[in-house]
């Protein structure tokens, strides 16, 4: 019995979220420019964290030749550079506190933008998902704060979290997704009709009301 793997180079690896998050220096700008806009709402939606990002940087090999490699960063000795805009990062040791270190890079260059964060997730993995961010220090009020989004979460399958590098980062569930009904709008459509779209959605949909009314009041 012989096990087949795919290389390293056709391999999908983790899920590529700060590649995404890097790659919309490029993409904003551009879509901002042909669409003649003044401001944008930029939403990531993801089904989970990324990994750190490696750097380039001289390694030699086993011959003693000198080549272009990578280095995986070290935490509280590696700093992020923006030489555009000159700002500087520490990178940190959890794995979304890096993604973090990219969207508030993110946020410094697009001053104008709403940022919004969506994560689909598995009922298994909400209570996970909300220590991340609220049980590190272990502080009373972090503790608190997470018992508090663990019990909207059992009772509205979403939550909001509000110390990430997103202006807002929606938890929700992926069950409730799935029973969503379809929201419409057509092209052109002023900011009333979208609203008025959203409140009509919202009457037949699972997902928590005041969370989808907290998008709808940083998008419009």
């Amino acid at each position: 019995c012989f096990s087949y793997e795919p290389g390293r180079r056709v391999s999908l690896s983790g899920t590529p979220l700060n590649e995404a998050i890097i790659s919309l220096h490029q993409i904003l700008p551009t879509f901002q420019r042909e669409n003649k806009l003044q401001k944008v709402q930029c939403v990531i939606l993801t089904d989970g964290e990324a990994g750190f990002i490696n750097r380039h940087a001289l390694v030699t090999n086993y011959k003693g030749e000198e080549r272009i490699g990578y280095k995986r960063l070290v935490a509280e000795r590696t700093f992020v550079r923006d030489r555009k805009i000159g700002n500087t990062y520490q990178v940190n040791y959890r794995c979304h506190q890096f993604t973090d270190l990219l969207l508030n890079n993110l946020k410094d260059n697009f001053v104008d933008m709403n940022l919004i964060g969506i994560r689909v997730l598995a009922p298994r993995d909400a209570n996970q998902f909300i220590k991340m961010y609220y049980n590190d220090t272990w502080s009373e009020e972090a503790v608190k704060e997470a018992v508090k989004l663990n019990n909207t979460w059992r009772k509205e399958k979403s939550f909001t979290i509000k110390n990430s590098g997103y202006d807002s980062y929606f938890g929700m569930s992926a069950t409730a997704l799935n029973q969503e009904t379809d929201f419409e709008v057509s092209e052109g459509a002023t900011k009333a009709k979208i609203k008025s779209a959203f409140v009509k959605s919202l009457k037949i949909k699972k997902l928590n009301k005041r969370i989808l009314g907290e998008f709808i009041s940083l998008v419009v």
